[in-house]
């Protein structure tokens, strides 16, 4: 399959790929924290004697429904010639659960569309839905959050996160956390690494004569997360 010079130029600022050596522009990547557990600190030993049963009743679960039309999921990719390119997903569904207010206890099971991607660019989102994501054989991301590190007042949202046939654990910095009777509202800025999604762009080479360096985007990729779910109204 050939692709052309236009596609390929196009493919310098998309979401996901290949990093180069040296850069002349930012990358901003760098500037969040990578969306990853938190370093546990050594575990102490553990204490042999029975505890006291003083285990309190567990309070109902609340369930919180996405809103997309309240709610942003964007990202940034980049290159070191072009800059920095940036876009959002239009199409995704999920709930949080919580018990009370403990943000301990917060889950979540959110779904994406991956051809709803949004770039702002016809061709573009052609070259990300067709040669980057694959769509067609990958219609959805999900994150399926199975518990909450705390670290001195600080919260990540850990869990797995399956993209491109892949699942692998990362951890959402809740960045912004605020829970009522009625709605969830968190927001969270991190960083994945293409690579590890197994998402590569085999067979596309730059000409020496063109002045572009072979993996001429990088592998860092932020994610822009602003959430809001409200209270499903069966559960009040």
């Amino acid at each position: 399959m050939r692709i052309s010079v236009t596609t390929l130029a196009l493919l310098l600022t998309v979401l996901l790929a290949m990093p180069l050596a040296g850069s002349g522009c930012a990358d901003p990547a760098q500037d969040v924290p990578p969306g990853e557990r938190p370093e546990r600190p050594d575990e102490e030993p553990e204490d042999t004697e029975e505890p006291e049963d003083t285990e309190e009743p567990e309070a109902d679960k609340a369930v919180y429904t996405v809103e997309p039309a309240q709610s942003t999921i964007g990202w940034v990719g980049s290159s070191p010639y072009t800059g920095s390119q940036s876009g959002t997903f239009e199409e995704y569904e999920g709930e949080f659960t919580i018990e009370g207010d403990d943000i301990m206890t917060l889950r979540a099971d959110v779904t994406i569309h991956t051809a709803s991607v949004a770039t702002g660019s016809d061709t573009l989102r052609k070259a990300m839905t067709d040669d980057i994501l694959n769509t067609e054989e990958y219609p959805t991301a999900e994150f399926v959050a199975t518990e909450v590190e705390e670290d001195n007042g600080s919260y990540t949202l850990v869990g797995d996160f399956t993209l491109h046939g892949v699942t692998r654990e990362i951890g959402m910095p809740l960045d912004v956390i605020n829970v009522t009777d009625d709605t969830i509202e968190l927001e969270s800025y991190f960083s994945i690494n293409r690579s590890n999604w197994d998402i590569y762009y085999e067979g596309i080479h730059w000409q020496p004569a063109e002045g572009i360096a072979d993996g001429a985007i990088r592998d860092g990729v932020v994610l822009q997360i602003d959430v809001t779910a409200t209270r499903a109204q069966d559960d009040e």
